[in-house]
């Protein structure tokens, strides 16, 4: 039910302007997200199920950056690239497979590839493929089952951000718009707010020298090169007549640094289907010698211009293929510039130019005399145009750019290919990446009369490797209140690994669950323990580690600890290994090949032994292991069939500090392929400690987002442990659901335990309540660090004004209490005096200001939740929603009162009568 406020004003107006789609009051927040981007979607949507009020703010009004603007071949590692996907970002991808099993055509798709993967993962209902009106469809469901309030608009890149100290106060947007919270996190594919916070960054690539890495800067010669015989000079042949453009003249030694970036381009969505399908025209102000390069390509002997990578319903995923192809190689930096130091008209500019580049290419190879004349009537790439049923609003042409990189943060940890190569660990991962180290071209230049491309790097990552918080914040002593999940403190080689669009989407969840952490400690981003961050993800699903291991790993790669006999394979093949390879027998020489695998013992006490391998069908059933441990040995068996990719408990036992106890693994008498990768030693002679901690401390009656308590325990996580707990406060556990019982479980394998507890809806306001959850002592674990909790259960806004202002017998009468109750006969219903902060109707006006009108009202601080519009009448009978415009919508503070002026219409009187206006409001 609505409640309208009686309150009418009437004016002569221009009925013409159109609506806007933002909200028209901005708010305080506690967090806000600048950038629509994938990572800056799952940032929002983790903050707001962290119970967190949290702001969208969207440079663009398509909502998902690459993911949905045509990159839906996911990039996924060679290396076990699918073990890395977790939290939101697994969510994303479990949509994706379950829109698609839905579909009648599901049949034809299931088995469709991906990259280094299949498209469809059917063990775990995963969706690795995917058209971009299907992302975007998912990240819209993902956003709307949250409170995430949404804004479109630029931030003024001159002074959009506001300091005080080192904390961010608000950001403001070029059309005037400003946004206060407690927490910003810069999701944008430039880093345009952690930019205007002063934090340190660096643009292009750094010397190889810097940071000791062999594929940073200048790297020529490269792979991917342009078909030999392109001539670089206007007139072929003729170096006096000049360098086509976007040629240099040379190129400077390998390994030296520049502030030049990898190049970007459209990933085009393509489909050869006739019925859904626009062929590309010849775009607008096209010239011949803009495609020049293109056309001597061909002739040169080019053929492949495109990557065409199979999307459902007969689309692609395109990309970059070849010397001369979709990137606009050396277009994004010059001298003295570069993307990241345009303003929104350039960029936007610049984007064009990329856009007829593409275009232009496409009709090119399709068209042009000269191509059909090399290769035949029918071009290059017949038949293939832009869906229909795609980018409508854009032309069916993807409206994000793949900006590849920008800014780079300098935080106080730097990712390197160290840390791709895992000769280097960060020990506090907050996520994973798996992508080769791949750096796209980034200059042309004359190579001795020939084309050459620079810049392009493919290495591969052998394995997962973790993530840095500290990548994530800028230093200790820069801002203190700002989270970048994409323009992450890397190196230009280790960032070409980290930007891939899934670990984005986890940077922007960690990103935000950090944010919210800061919050209710009130605290900076820089001193989120870590040990309580790590914890929180991981019973959110977000991957931090390719292992659950616990204890001293040795793995079979290791220079120590591992003594080898006979010849062995190092293999990749079957997923589910440690480190970043096994080691398999070959199913031959049998009783001729072993591994030890010997620990290095701290002190002297029971340690539990594990085993890990990649199962498989050709696996032995019958693995002998023999086990050295204090006072003789233990033998035993394993079906390396079974419990692949798990470590595997072989039992506890006692062993003397130093390198006596060991792990022997050997192929006597094997039935099948044995495969001898790590062991593991988890000392349990201690007892396991346990606290106690809530990410959501707060929770209202009946909202959506439960409180939340999180049980964590250190030590051996082989077996479950129960853990008890009493339970104090004025909040009784028949007020939540579920109910808390005094005791949960940790599962075996799994450090913590979440423990959600939803307020129920009550219809009678209670007032604030504690729940104090305080753990009780076991002879089965220990308590350490914190040991109790407190969660906050409130009203509803309006319901705690009710709370305050009626006794418990008028709370239980809606004829006096209730939202549309008028209990003193003064014609103000109890929504309205709680909405004004006054007892009084809400003080509503039509101002004009310029040439635009305003409807102003007043209402109170606290009543920042209700929903209201300004609804408008010819007739005062037939009542519409009135337009919007995209303008900044201004608040005044005036104490715990509020006024707002929202912008509705131009001030030009109108020539057909009077117009009414309205205040509606709802609970």
């Amino acid at each position: 039910m609505q409640l309208v406020s009686p309150i009418r004003s009437a004016i002569f107006l221009v009925l013409s302007l159109c609506a806007a789609s933002v909200s028209a009051h901005p708010e305080d927040f506690d967090v806000v997200v600048y950038g629509g981007t994938s990572g800056g979607i799952t940032a929002a949507v983790a903050a707001a199920k962290m119970g967190k009020k949290v702001a969208l703010v969207s440079p663009t009004v398509q909502l998902g950056g690459l993911t949905t603007s045509g990159l839906g071949w996911t990039d996924l590692g060679r290396n076990q690239g699918t073990k890395i996907v977790g939290g939101l970002s697994k969510d994303f991808y479990h949509r994706v497979y379950l829109h698609y099993a839905a579909q009648p055509n599901w049949n034809t798709v299931k088995s469709m590839a991906g990259q280094h993967t299949s498209g469809f993962d059917q063990t775990n209902q995963l969706g690795y493929i995917f058209e971009p009106k299907v992302a975007t469809k998912i990240y819209d469901e993902m956003l709307g089952e949250t409170t995430v309030e949404v804004f479109t608009g630029l931030l003024d890149l001159d002074d959009g951000v506001a300091m005080t100290g080192q904390r961010i106060t608000s950001i403001k947007l070029e059309d005037g718009r400003v946004f206060v919270a407690k927490m910003f996190i810069d999701a944008s594919y430039e880093g345009d707010v952690m930019a205007g916070a002063g934090v340190s960054f660096t643009v292009g690539r750094e010397a190889s020298s810097v940071y000791g890495e062999s594929i940073n800067g200048v790297q020529n010669p490269v792979t991917n090169e342009v078909v030999a015989g392109v001539d670089p000079y206007k007139v072929k042949g003729n170096p006096a007549s000049g360098l086509l453009p976007g040629i240099n003249a040379s190129v400077a030694p390998n390994g030296t640094g520049d502030g030049a970036l990898q190049a970007f381009c459209y990933r085009l969505c393509l489909t050869n289907n006739a019925a859904n399908r626009v062929m590309v025209a010849k775009p607008a102000g096209y010239k011949d010698e803009d495609f020049e390069l293109v056309l001597r390509a061909v002739e040169a002997g080019q053929t492949q211009f495109l990557k065409m990578d199979a999307m459902p319903n007969a689309k692609t995923d395109s990309n970059n293929k070849g010397g001369v192809s979709l990137d606009y190689i050396g277009r994004n930096w010059g001298l003295g510039w570069d993307w990241s130091t345009l303003n929104h008209q350039q960029r936007a500019a610049l984007a064009a130019e990329h856009a007829y580049w593409h275009l232009g290419l496409l009709w090119t190879i399709q068209n042009h005399p000269r191509v059909l004349a090399k290769v035949g009537a029918s071009g290059l790439y017949s038949g293939w145009g832009l869906p229909l049923d795609e980018f409508t609003d854009t032309g069916h042409f993807p409206p994000q750019l793949y900006v590849r990189e920008a800014r780079r943060m300098v935080s106080d940890y730097v990712m390197t290919t160290k840390n791709c190569a895992g000769t280097i660990v960060a020990p506090d991962s907050v996520g994973m990446g798996a992508y080769t180290m791949d750096s796209h071209h980034i200059q042309r230049f004359n190579d001795n009369g020939s084309v050459k491309n620079e810049g392009g790097v493919g290495e591969e990552v052998p394995a997962p490797y973790p993530i840095s918080y500290r990548s994530l914040i800028p230093k200790v002593g820069q801002c203190e209140n700002l989270l970048v999940p994409w323009c992450l403190s890397a190196s230009h080689a280790a960032f070409a690994s980290a930007r891939m669009e899934p670990v984005f989407m986890a940077m922007g969840e960690s990103s935000a669950v950090a944010a919210a952490l800061a919050i209710n400690d009130g605290t900076s981003v820089q001193q989120v323990p870590y040990a309580k961050l790590a914890s929180v993800l991981r019973v959110k699903g977000q991957v931090l580690t390719q292992s659950a291991a616990s204890g001293i790993v040795v793995d079979s790669e290791d220079a120590t600890g591992v003594t080898i006999t006979g010849a062995w394979t190092a293999s990749t093949g079957t997923a589910g290994f440690n480190g970043a390879s096994y080691l398999h027998d070959g199913n031959e020489g049998q009783g001729q090949k072993s591994v030890r695998f010997t620990p290095v013992i701290p002190t002297t006490g029971n340690y539990r032994v594990s085993l890990r391998w990649s199962a498989h069908a050709n696996r032995a059933t019958n693995v002998p292991i023999t086990i050295t441990r204090a006072g003789g040995t233990s033998s035993a068996t394993v079906n390396q069939q079974q419990n692949g990719g798990t470590w595997f408990d072989l039992g506890v036992f006692n062993f003397t500090a130093g390198t006596t106890g060991n792990l022997l693994l050997t192929n006597t008498g094997t039935n099948g392929y044995v495969v001898a990768d790590a062991a593991m030693w988890t000392p349990v002679g201690a007892l396991t400690t346990v606290q106690i901690f809530s990410p959501v401390p707060g929770t209202t009656r009946g909202d959506s987002v439960p409180g939340s308590v999180v049980f964590s325990r250190d030590g051996d996580i082989a077996s479950a442990l129960q853990v008890f707990y009493q339970m104090s406060g004025s909040a009784g556990a028949s007020g939540f659901s579920p109910q808390p019982t005094g005791a949960v479980v940790i599962p075996a394998g799994r450090r913590e335990f979440e423990l959600p507890l939803a307020a129920v809806s009550s219809a009678i306001p209670q007032g604030e309540k504690t729940l104090v959850l305080q753990l009780s002592p076991s002879a089965a674990y220990s308590l350490a660090g914190t040991t109790s909790v407190t969660i906050t259960v409130r009203d509803t806004a309006f319901d705690s004004w009710r709370f305050d202002h009626f006794n418990p017998t008028q709370l239980g009468n809606p004829a006096i209490s209730g939202p549309f109750a008028d209990p003193d006969g003064s014609g103000v219903v109890n929504l309205l005096r709680f909405f004004s902060g006054t007892g009084k109707m809400p003080r509503t006006s039509l101002l004009a200001q310029g040439d635009l009108l305003y409807f102003q009202f007043d209402r109170a601080r606290a009543a920042a939740g209700l929903e209201y519009v300004v609804e408008e009448s010819s007739d005062m009978s037939h009542w519409s929603e009135s337009p919007r415009l995209p303008l900044h919508a201004p608040v005044e503070d005036h104490g715990q009162i509020q006024q707002i002026r929202i912008p509705v219409r131009s001030s030009t009187p109108l020539a057909d009568g009077t117009r009414f206006f309205r205040l509606n409001v709802t609970p």
